[in-house]
């Protein structure tokens, strides 16, 4: 996914950090302005799935990871 979202051109940071809780990380790059952010956890992974969480208005949801840069 990482890959795929790199090569449609867009700007894609992963934090892999172990130090810090998801929740931190979320209000982490929340505080920095990034528009959306992919989360993927373990149950997603097996789903092929993603949650997609937009800073501009709270909405979240569920994604397939199959053409995640469209």
């Amino acid at each position: 996914m990482f890959k795929e979202l790199k090569a449609a051109g867009i700007r894609v940071e992963f934090d892999d950090r172990d130090i810090h809780k998801s929740g931190w990380k979320f209000n982490h790059w929340e505080q920095r302005g990034v528009p959306i952010r992919l989360e993927v956890g373990k149950k997603d992974m097996e789903n092929n799935e993603v949650r997609c969480a937009k800073r501009h208005d709270g909405v979240k949801k569920q994604l397939k990871q199959e053409n995640i840069a469209e």
